[in-house]
């Protein structure tokens, strides 16, 4: 509100909007400095220059210095057959295979796992800077296996586990990741233990799932009209679109991201107990290993490793087959709607999230005020504001046109998607170019219900990941510009 007095020591108010860096004031389009210079003119007794007291900044902490005095070479304590174990070992088997990992590890397990995690980091940075094939695909296999190897059920085997990799012993670690659960019956849940599973998800902040426990909203479907069902719901790509996008470059240059940015990234607060990706990777994995970096050298040293890992990554460095098995993501069908759910790798979804992160001030540049849905803090609310706000300007000689995309993430063209992003967002095109290009692997429950069987995206953002809002709101985002072009036209 803009308060201005009058000689008889009445009041004036008129209203100003806030909309993201907009300032709506007087039916006027104004930016922070033209408001400011507009209301010192107009009310110069009350618009004032405002100083500040500069005060010291607090020193930012920094993470202590990282250490590879405890880490190992693979290539060391395993033998020839554990090698070519590794390298010839079917990724696909890692979905199509139930892993059901531990919810977290302890504190006391968390030194032994830095060591390792952070042992094949490196190894995966410098097989890249070395040009080394071999070592390439051992170690980001591995990157990608440490958690169905060493993370599985039951919780007391997991400190066994850890101590016979560093020992050298794979054999132990691989026997039992691929078994499958005999004579298995589906859980009928009493009367008892629906409401302790309701208030289990309602204390970890997952309401929805809660609800859904509470109605009932069971699926019924068979696992094939299931299929048919998440089968339909992703369209395949055309050959036209496809001969286009594989003949798009593999990488453009990509600035780096930094080791603050990955770490504050990875501890972010997340929903305790969410469904892991095919490889039973979970966020809480990777905060236990980095917990306390400004006094941990272990913690540190995951930072160092994971930073460089990353912005391989980002850059298009790894293996072809790193950016398929990472993409792939668990698919599950939920409600009587057969509504389609996604569980992807928590490895992509910090690399997605940390790439949003850096790239976040060009995001908001080239969406708002068109689309407020992406890295715009209170977007709801500013979309309710702005049209009370037209509605008290236009009132009932306009209407509001409400359109819902059936399907919209999953139909979106990956070509028109991909040249978007290589336009507006040059920073996310090489990433996301890789992880998107190829055809990725859903994986969803069988006939037996004791594996999984897969289809294929091929159109729309990939299921699991984080940056698929970004990647549907650039695809769109010429089209809501020209259709409102087009409106101010017709109503010039």
């Amino acid at each position: 509100m803009i308060v201005s007095f009058k000689a008889d020591k009445s009041q004036k108010t008129e209203e100003v909007m806030l909309l993201g860096k907009h300032i709506i004031w007087n039916k006027n389009d104004y930016s922070w400095k033209k408001f400011l210079d507009q209301a010192r003119v107009l009310f110069p007794k009350h618009i004032q220059e405002v100083s500040f007291h500069v005060t010291q900044p607090t020193p930012i902490r920094k993470f202590t210095t990282a250490s590879d005095d405890t880490l190992f070479d693979v290539f060391d304590i395993f033998n020839e057959k554990q090698i070519q174990y590794i390298k010839n070992f079917d990724m696909d088997d890692i979905g199509r295979y139930r892993i059901s990992t531990v919810s977290n590890i302890t504190r006391k397990e968390a030194g032994t796992y830095q060591k390792i995690l952070a042992s094949v980091l490196k190894g995966s940075c410098d097989a890249i800077a070395n040009n080394d094939e071999e070592r390439k695909i051992v170690y980001s296999r591995l990157v990608y296996l440490v958690p169905p190897l060493l993370l599985r059920k039951p919780k007391g085997s997991v400190a066994k586990r850890m101590e016979g990799f560093v020992a050298g012993d794979l054999e132990y670690c691989v026997k039992g990741m691929l078994a499958t659960r005999d004579n298995f019956i589906a859980l009928q849940r009493s009367t008892s233990s629906t409401m302790q599973a309701a208030a289990s998800k309602v204390f970890n902040g997952q309401y929805a799932k809660a609800v859904s426990i509470l109605t009932n909203e069971e699926v019924t479907a068979s696992p094939q009209e299931i299929r048919e069902t998440l089968t339909a719901k992703h369209p395949p790509r055309s050959a036209d679109d496809n001969t286009k996008i594989m003949n798009f470059p593999l990488s453009i240059p990509t600035p780096d991201v930094t080791e603050e940015e990955v770490y504050s990234t990875a501890m972010r607060p997340t929903k305790r107990g969410v469904a892991p990706g095919p490889n039973g990777d979970r966020a809480e994995f990777l905060q236990s290993a980095l917990y306390n970096p400004f006094e941990s050298s272990g913690a540190s040293t995951v930072i160092k490793y994971l930073t460089k890992h990353i912005n391989l990554e980002r850059q298009g460095k790894l293996s072809e087959e790193w950016y398929n098995f990472t993409s792939s993501s668990n698919l599950i069908a939920i409600t009587k709607k057969l509504r389609p759910i996604g569980m992807g790798y928590s490895g992509r979804k910090l690399v997605s999230g940390v790439s949003l992160l850096a790239a976040a001030k060009v995001i908001k540049k080239k969406f708002a005020p068109f689309q407020l849905s992406s890295l715009v803090k209170n977007g709801p609310e500013s979309v309710v504001h702005l049209i009370r706000h037209l509605h008290e300007l236009y009132g009932d000689s306009h209407v509001f046109l409400q359109i819902d995309v059936k399907n919209a993430f999953n139909s979106v063209s990956r070509l028109h998607g991909l040249i978007a992003i290589a336009q507006h967002l040059p920073q996310l095109y090489t990433y996301i170019l890789r992880t998107y290009r190829n055809m990725n692997k859903l994986w969803i429950n069988a006939s037996d219900d004791q594996i999984r069987d897969h289809l294929m995206s091929q159109e729309g953002s990939t299921q699991g990941a984080v940056d698929g809002g970004i990647f549907f709101n650039c695809a769109i985002n010429e089209t809501i510009q020209e259709l409102n072009e087009l409106v101010l036209y017709l109503w010039r």
